[in-house]
């Protein structure tokens, strides 16, 4: 289990974030939400359901990765096609009005075959 914590460490990390502000965040009522997540670590335990799922939306990953460090094949399937539109918008919106113009007729003509 000490698995997820680390993977909750690293994405943290890669947030530009902390642990604690994730806590505080999650669990705003809470006297000192970091100790919440020591203790769970420490006793070597997955939290509750519902403290996984909010961690996995604030780190922006499912709750099987992590548990098992694996996405399910759908959100890699999404993520691979999001970046090819995020790639994609980012050339279009690069083009002149014309070009831009041309290529959205082309594109609507296409879908209409």
């Amino acid at each position: 289990m000490l698995d997820f914590y680390e993977r909750v460490k690293t994405l943290c990390k890669l947030n530009k974030t902390t642990i604690g502000a994730m806590m505080n965040t999650i669990y705003g009522d809470v006297e000192n939400p970091i100790s919440v997540y020591n203790s769970m670590k420490n006793r070597d335990v997955y939290p509750r359901c519902d403290l996984a799922l909010k961690m996995a939306d604030y780190l922006g990953v499912t709750v099987e990765y992590l548990v098992t460090g694996n996405e399910p094949a759908e959100k890699k399937e999404f993520t691979q096609k999001y970046e090819q539109f995020r790639d994609l918008v980012m050339e279009i919106s690069q083009l002149s009005v014309t070009n831009y113009n041309l290529i959205k007729g082309t594109v609507i003509a296409m879908n209409q075959n």
